[in-house]
């Protein structure tokens, strides 16, 4: 299992990168098979044209299933919005397996 300093250590360091998004998938790849790996979430509801964008721009992640997509108002959603205060529909957020975000 990951521990979550070094897995914000490697967040850190993709956010220095310019394709962040490419560079965090590639971090969620490395840890794939983790008891306790990261994933990318992608939180979205539907008739909402920003989310739609979203996942037309990481359409080929979420097809690999790099990028999970997951309805804000799904059991599932909501406790990751309400763990991590999210405020905003769409968000792409880096979770471990506890549901809590990494950084």
């Amino acid at each position: 299992m990951p521990e979550a300093s070094s897995l914000k250590k490697e967040v850190e360091t993709c956010m220095e990168e310019e394709q962040v998004v490419s560079c965090v998938t590639k971090m969620v790849q490395r840890h794939d098979g983790d008891e306790c790996g990261p994933k990318l979430v992608l939180l979205v509801q539907p008739d909402c044209e920003p989310c739609k964008k979203a996942q037309e721009e990481f359409a080929n992640e979420i097809k690999a299933g790099l990028i999970e997509q997951i309805p804000f108002d799904s059991s599932q959603g909501m406790i990751i919005i309400k763990e991590n205060k999210i405020e905003a529909i769409p968000t792409l957020v880096l979770i471990d397996c506890h549901g809590k975000a990494i950084v």
